[in-house]
């Protein structure tokens, strides 16, 4: 229903006129809001949203929706008081805090320095003493990465020094390295990283041989135009670790878990579910 009225509103003219509305609408409405709250199964979180660029990503681009639901699910599901959690890639922070909602310990490694502050905000805000932040780039090896010198943060920076002239180094470590180092043992690991995937799968061999929840996004098109690599090349390390696969519609509340081989066509970039068998 939802396709059709798009659809009838593209060929009479008015979907740009409609959604320019609707984003005024919601400027007027959350604009002075300094704070972003999810409540769910009886978690609730709230987020820093005092600053334009925090307010941009929660209320410009979720709006009062919870983002990734299908990710969120997954969480709730297979995270328990036990859990030792890690989340790669977070970015401002929200697995992160989740995490910290329903996990016994939390590692929040997050590339970027400009986003380190943001997350520690939001762990402070929801009064989390069981989540680490630490500041270094998942890749293969123990040295440093190049990333661009942004001046705000970002949700998409790659650790390439092809994307830009303009750049900073960072210091990177294997997950295995990682692991050893802080003497943790986790159990549920969720990672978006912009294409070094394929490049830190070879660098997690000793953890993906343990019985771990595994959240991995590929993405394919990155993998492809700044690594050298392929989805299939990060898909057949984790079969052959004995992984199912599942591909799940990480942004909507069905999860779809469809299984996933060598052939399947994962796109521009796609979430997957990876359990032991």
């Amino acid at each position: 229903m939802r396709g059709l009225l798009n659809t009838i509103l593209i060929k009479l003219g008015l979907k740009k006129t409609l959604v320019k509305t609707y984003l005024k609408i919601r400027d007027y409405t959350y604009r002075n809001r300094k704070e972003w709250y999810m409540k769910e199964n009886g978690i609730s979180l709230k987020f820093n949203t005092y600053d334009d660029y925090s307010w941009l990503r929660f209320y410009g681009y979720y709006g009062t929706n919870i983002p990734e639901f299908g990710t969120t699910k997954i969480f709730f599901d297979y995270i328990n008081k036990d859990s030792v959690v890690l989340d790669i890639g977070a970015h401002l922070g929200y697995f992160t805090c989740l995490a910290g909602a329903l996990a016994k310990e939390v590692h929040s490694i997050e590339v970027d320095p400009k986003c380190i502050s943001y997350i520690q905000d939001n762990i402070n805000a929801n009064n989390l003493n069981n989540v680490t932040v630490h500041n270094v780039a998942l890749a293969d090896k123990k040295g440093t990465v190049k990333i661009q010198n942004l001046e705000t943060p970002n949700s998409s920076i790659t650790i390439n020094s092809r994307v830009s002239n303009s750049y900073i180094e960072v210091d990177s470590t294997s997950l295995d390295e990682f692991i050893e180092a802080h003497n943790i043992e986790p159990d549920f690991v969720k990672i978006d990283i912009e294409g070094a995937e394929g490049i830190a799968i070879n660098g997690m061999k000793k953890l993906l041989k343990r019985d771990i929840i595994l959240l991995l996004e590929v993405h394919n098109k990155a993998l492809q135009k700044w690594f050298n690599k392929d989805a299939k090349d990060v898909i057949s390390v984790l079969l052959d670790y004995g992984f199912t696969i599942k591909k799940i519609n990480h942004r909507s509340k069905k999860l779809g878990l469809e299984d996933v081989t060598l052939d399947t066509n994962l796109g521009k970039n796609s979430m997957l579910f990876c359990k032991k068998k």
